[in-house]
Protein backbone atom coordinates (compact mmCIF):
# COMPACT_ATOMS: atom_id res chain seq x y z
CA UNK A 1 0.00 0.00 0.00
CA UNK A 2 2.76 2.57 0.86
CA UNK A 3 4.90 1.39 -2.28
CA UNK A 4 1.63 1.87 -4.23
CA UNK A 5 0.93 5.55 -2.47
CA UNK A 6 4.76 6.30 -3.91
CA UNK A 7 4.64 5.47 -7.22
CA UNK A 8 1.11 6.88 -8.14
CA UNK A 9 2.37 10.54 -8.37
CA UNK A 10 5.08 9.61 -10.61
CA UNK A 11 2.73 7.44 -12.61
CA UNK A 12 0.06 10.18 -13.08
CA UNK A 13 2.96 12.93 -13.71
CA UNK A 14 4.45 10.31 -16.74
CA UNK A 15 0.43 9.68 -18.03
CA UNK A 16 -0.07 13.58 -18.21
CA UNK A 17 2.97 14.62 -19.89
CA UNK A 18 2.62 11.92 -22.56
CA UNK A 19 -0.73 13.32 -23.36
CA UNK A 20 0.50 17.12 -23.16
CA UNK A 21 3.77 16.96 -24.42
CA UNK A 22 6.44 13.86 -23.97
CA UNK A 23 6.69 11.70 -27.05
CA UNK A 24 6.62 8.11 -25.87
CA UNK A 25 9.37 5.82 -26.90
CA UNK A 26 9.61 2.14 -26.72
CA UNK A 27 10.24 2.05 -23.12
CA UNK A 28 10.70 -1.00 -20.92
CA UNK A 29 7.99 -1.59 -18.01
CA UNK A 30 10.86 -1.45 -16.08
CA UNK A 31 11.99 2.29 -17.72
CA UNK A 32 8.29 3.42 -17.10
CA UNK A 33 8.39 2.26 -13.01
CA UNK A 34 12.03 4.11 -13.06
CA UNK A 35 10.47 7.41 -14.64
CA UNK A 36 7.59 7.06 -12.40
CA UNK A 37 9.41 6.72 -9.09
CA UNK A 38 11.80 9.57 -10.33
CA UNK A 39 8.83 11.69 -10.65
CA UNK A 40 7.26 10.79 -7.52
CA UNK A 41 10.71 11.59 -5.59
CA UNK A 42 10.70 14.81 -7.00
CA UNK A 43 6.92 15.52 -5.81
CA UNK A 44 7.47 14.26 -2.56
CA UNK A 45 10.37 16.63 -2.40
CA UNK A 46 8.80 19.57 -3.36
CA UNK A 47 5.37 19.12 -0.91
CA UNK A 48 8.18 18.21 2.18
CA UNK A 49 9.65 21.78 1.40
CA UNK A 50 6.79 23.51 0.66
CA UNK A 51 5.08 21.62 4.07
CA UNK A 52 8.29 23.16 5.64
CA UNK A 53 8.12 26.39 4.66
CA UNK A 54 4.63 26.45 6.00
CA UNK A 55 5.99 24.92 9.09
CA UNK A 56 5.42 21.71 9.19
CA UNK A 57 6.97 19.87 12.65
CA UNK A 58 8.41 16.34 12.21
CA UNK A 59 5.77 15.20 14.87
CA UNK A 60 2.59 15.84 12.66
CA UNK A 61 4.40 14.21 10.01
CA UNK A 62 4.40 10.68 12.11
CA UNK A 63 1.15 11.64 12.96
CA UNK A 64 0.02 11.53 9.58
CA UNK A 65 2.18 8.08 9.16
CA UNK A 66 0.37 7.11 12.67
CA UNK A 67 -3.11 8.02 10.23
CA UNK A 68 -4.26 10.24 13.37
CA UNK A 69 -4.97 13.22 10.62
CA UNK A 70 -8.81 14.27 9.87
CA UNK A 71 -10.11 12.77 6.75
CA UNK A 72 -10.19 15.62 5.03
CA UNK A 73 -6.80 16.69 5.96
CA UNK A 74 -6.10 13.06 3.92
CA UNK A 75 -7.94 13.94 1.07
CA UNK A 76 -6.64 17.05 1.14
CA UNK A 77 -2.99 15.64 0.86
CA UNK A 78 -3.75 13.23 -1.97
CA UNK A 79 -5.55 15.75 -3.93
CA UNK A 80 -2.32 18.06 -3.84
CA UNK A 81 0.14 14.87 -4.20
CA UNK A 82 -1.71 12.99 -6.84
CA UNK A 83 -3.31 15.49 -8.88
CA UNK A 84 -2.18 19.35 -8.00
CA UNK A 85 1.73 18.62 -8.21
CA UNK A 86 1.61 16.32 -11.11
CA UNK A 87 -0.25 18.86 -13.40
CA UNK A 88 2.05 21.49 -12.57
CA UNK A 89 5.15 19.40 -12.75
CA UNK A 90 3.74 18.30 -16.40
CA UNK A 91 2.68 21.67 -16.94
CA UNK A 92 6.28 23.22 -16.77
CA UNK A 93 8.00 20.56 -18.69
CA UNK A 94 5.00 21.66 -21.84
CA UNK A 95 6.28 25.31 -21.48
CA UNK A 96 9.69 23.90 -21.27
CA UNK A 97 9.45 21.97 -24.26
CA UNK A 98 7.88 25.04 -25.92
CA UNK A 99 10.22 27.47 -24.73
CA UNK A 100 12.14 29.08 -27.81
CA UNK A 101 14.48 30.98 -25.80
CA UNK A 102 15.24 29.76 -22.36
CA UNK A 103 15.30 25.95 -23.79
CA UNK A 104 17.76 26.49 -26.13
CA UNK A 105 19.82 28.81 -24.49
CA UNK A 106 20.19 26.34 -21.71
CA UNK A 107 20.87 23.28 -23.90
CA UNK A 108 23.52 25.14 -25.60
CA UNK A 109 24.93 26.27 -22.51
CA UNK A 110 25.14 23.08 -20.86
CA UNK A 111 26.48 21.18 -24.41
CA UNK A 112 23.10 18.95 -24.55
CA UNK A 113 21.57 18.32 -28.49
CA UNK A 114 18.05 18.13 -28.01
CA UNK A 115 18.25 15.10 -30.22
CA UNK A 116 18.49 12.98 -26.83
CA UNK A 117 14.89 13.68 -26.05
CA UNK A 118 14.05 13.19 -29.56
CA UNK A 119 13.56 9.38 -30.99
CA UNK A 120 13.07 10.79 -35.05
CA UNK A 121 13.27 13.37 -37.51
CA UNK A 122 9.55 12.75 -37.96
CA UNK A 123 9.21 13.55 -34.27
CA UNK A 124 11.23 16.59 -34.34
CA UNK A 125 8.80 18.26 -37.07
CA UNK A 126 5.37 17.13 -36.75
CA UNK A 127 6.33 17.59 -32.72
CA UNK A 128 6.47 21.39 -33.68
CA UNK A 129 2.79 21.39 -35.41
CA UNK A 130 3.98 24.05 -37.88
CA UNK A 131 2.02 23.93 -41.08
CA UNK A 132 3.54 23.19 -44.35
CA UNK A 133 2.66 21.19 -47.98
CA UNK A 134 3.79 17.85 -47.69
CA UNK A 135 4.79 15.50 -51.06
CA UNK A 136 5.05 11.74 -49.90
CA UNK A 137 6.32 9.22 -51.53
CA UNK A 138 4.77 5.77 -51.47
CA UNK A 139 6.37 2.39 -51.93
CA UNK A 140 4.27 1.83 -54.77
CA UNK A 141 6.40 4.46 -56.38
CA UNK A 142 2.95 7.29 -56.40
CA UNK A 143 3.94 10.77 -55.38
CA UNK A 144 0.87 12.53 -53.48
CA UNK A 145 0.81 15.31 -51.94
CA UNK A 146 -1.62 17.38 -49.10
CA UNK A 147 -1.79 20.54 -46.37
CA UNK A 148 -0.71 19.55 -42.85
CA UNK A 149 -2.07 22.00 -40.61
CA UNK A 150 -3.75 22.13 -37.03
CA UNK A 151 -6.84 19.45 -38.22
CA UNK A 152 -3.87 16.78 -39.56
CA UNK A 153 -2.07 14.28 -36.90
CA UNK A 154 1.15 12.41 -37.12
CA UNK A 155 1.20 9.95 -35.14
CA UNK A 156 4.94 9.33 -33.00
CA UNK A 157 6.70 6.52 -32.47
CA UNK A 158 8.10 3.30 -34.76
CA UNK A 159 4.81 1.52 -34.70
CA UNK A 160 2.42 4.31 -34.87
CA UNK A 161 3.89 6.79 -37.53
CA UNK A 162 0.59 7.04 -39.33
CA UNK A 163 -0.04 10.38 -41.10
CA UNK A 164 -3.51 12.33 -42.01
CA UNK A 165 -3.30 15.33 -44.04
CA UNK A 166 -6.35 17.50 -43.42
CA UNK A 167 -6.39 18.20 -46.58
CA UNK A 168 -5.25 16.12 -50.20
CA UNK A 169 -3.60 18.63 -53.04
CA UNK A 170 -3.47 17.48 -57.18
CA UNK A 171 -0.27 17.52 -58.35
CA UNK A 172 0.47 18.42 -61.77
CA UNK A 173 2.95 16.16 -64.03
CA UNK A 174 5.75 17.60 -62.76
CA UNK A 175 4.49 16.68 -59.45
CA UNK A 176 4.16 19.71 -57.95
CA UNK A 177 1.20 21.50 -56.04
CA UNK A 178 -1.71 22.47 -58.63
CA UNK A 179 -4.54 23.42 -56.20
CA UNK A 180 -6.73 21.41 -53.05
CA UNK A 181 -8.54 18.58 -54.58
CA UNK A 182 -12.21 19.32 -55.03
CA UNK A 183 -14.38 18.37 -51.62
CA UNK A 184 -11.00 16.95 -50.01
CA UNK A 185 -11.70 15.50 -46.25
CA UNK A 186 -8.58 15.02 -46.15
CA UNK A 187 -5.93 12.02 -46.95
CA UNK A 188 -4.66 8.88 -44.10
CA UNK A 189 -1.22 7.22 -45.03
CA UNK A 190 -0.47 4.30 -42.65
CA UNK A 191 3.71 3.99 -41.97
CA UNK A 192 4.31 0.94 -44.06
CA UNK A 193 3.17 2.92 -47.24
CA UNK A 194 5.65 5.88 -46.65
CA UNK A 195 9.20 5.74 -48.18
CA UNK A 196 9.94 9.20 -47.65
CA UNK A 197 8.21 12.87 -47.32
CA UNK A 198 9.59 16.45 -48.55
CA UNK A 199 7.77 19.79 -45.94
CA UNK A 200 7.40 22.82 -47.90
CA UNK A 201 6.75 25.99 -46.06
CA UNK A 202 2.76 27.21 -46.01
CA UNK A 203 1.04 29.03 -43.70
CA UNK A 204 -2.78 28.66 -45.43
CA UNK A 205 -3.49 25.87 -47.91
CA UNK A 206 -5.52 28.20 -50.13
CA UNK A 207 -2.19 29.92 -50.65
CA UNK A 208 -0.39 27.70 -52.53
CA UNK A 209 0.90 28.22 -56.01
CA UNK A 210 -1.11 27.32 -58.63
CA UNK A 211 1.67 25.88 -60.57
CA UNK A 212 5.38 24.98 -60.18
CA UNK A 213 7.39 28.06 -60.21
CA UNK A 214 10.26 28.57 -62.50
CA UNK A 215 12.45 27.66 -59.63
CA UNK A 216 11.43 25.06 -57.60
CA UNK A 217 12.45 26.18 -53.94
CA UNK A 218 14.25 23.49 -52.04
CA UNK A 219 12.37 21.23 -49.30
CA UNK A 220 12.09 23.42 -46.17
CA UNK A 221 12.83 19.43 -44.78
CA UNK A 222 13.36 16.26 -46.30
CA UNK A 223 13.38 13.14 -44.70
Amino acid sequence: MLLAAFVLPGFVTLLISERTHAIKGEDSAFERLLGALYYSALIYAIAVAVAALFGLRRGEIVDFADGEWTLGEYLATGVVVVLALPLLIAHVGLLWRRSTKLRPWALNKLRVSPAHSTPSGWDHFFGQNAPALVRVTLTDGRVVGGYYGDESFAGYSDHHADLFLEQRWELDEDAWFSKPAADSLGLWLPPSSIVSFELYAQSEPEHAPASAPETEPAPAREF
